[in-house]
């Protein structure tokens, strides 16, 4: 994990997720988009996924609202 920690089994990388689940959906969301688009993200772009993560990591909202978010977004639609 890239806070130095090691998982066992995949309890404890879903235990590990959910304690994380901020760097977690940054970094799949950033992944997502730089797939999607074919290009690395601009400062301004990095800004919005930072801004569409903290809205879905609410409880209620799960990973088809983020996926969602992230489709309707400025970076997805340019």
């Amino acid at each position: 994990m890239p806070d130095g920690k090691t998982v066992a089994n995949p309890a404890e990388l879903k235990g590990w997720m959910v304690k994380n689940i901020d760097a977690v959906g940054r970094s799949f969301s950033e992944h997502f988009l730089i797939a999607a688009t074919g290009r690395d993200l601009s400062h301004i772009e990095k800004q919005e996924v930072a801004d569409i993560v903290r809205k879905n990591t609410h409880p209620q909202h799960g990973m088809r609202t983020l996926v969602l978010d992230l489709l309707c977004s400025d970076t997805f639609r340019r």
